[in-house]
């Protein structure tokens, strides 16, 4: 039916009305403004990536997503999230890391197409671990996810000044 600002007509309603153009059939109606999708209905898919990296720096996000360290060390795992779509937003994120549990939960926040932001977690490490994190993203059209995992290997401590092995040579 017809109708204005997306309502819908009636019976009652009159037709539309036309402009006659002398060529005795009825002109095509007006063209109507372009419908320019909103960000969470757009036709385009949300993908999204996820880079996880560790360092020891608790105050940056390290580059590396291998480090070796010795056991009883603090680590620092960076979660960083791209919407790698063209045009869709996203709006609500969870992340979850398989040995530390969710780290972000019903998190919104409009990350547009292009965008990046972080998150980050701390843990102590006493043996090799590798973890897996999961990023979650939806704008309640479409959902997306992408995983990526760190490794940490634990390596023996030196201290400084100590001593080290020296083969002994028996006396004669």
């Amino acid at each position: 039916g017809w109708g204005t600002d997306g309502a819908e007509a009636t019976d009652d309603d009159p037709a539309p009305s036309w402009e006659v153009d002398g060529s005795g059939s009825e002109p095509e109606p007006a063209p109507q403004e372009p419908v320019i999708p909103d960000a969470a209905t757009s036709a385009d898919d949300l993908t999204i990536s996820l880079d996880k990296t560790v360092g020891t720096d608790a105050n940056s996000c390290a580059e590396t997503d291998e480090i070796e360290v010795a056991s009883g060390i603090d680590v620092y795992y960076c979660y960083t999230v791209t919407n790698d779509s063209a045009t869709a937003h996203a709006t609500e994120h969870d992340l979850d890391d398989d040995q530390l549990g969710v780290v972000l939960a019903d998190y919104f926040y409009d990350l547009g197409p292009g965008q990046s932001t972080f998150a980050t977690a701390g843990a102590t490490i006493f043996e090799e671990t590798t973890n897996v994190a999961t990023g979650y993203a939806t704008n309640g059209v479409d959902d997306a996810q992408a995983t990526d995992s760190a490794l940490v290997t634990i390596v023996a401590a030196t201290v400084p000044g100590a001593p080290t092995a020296v083969a002994a040579t028996p006396a004669e």
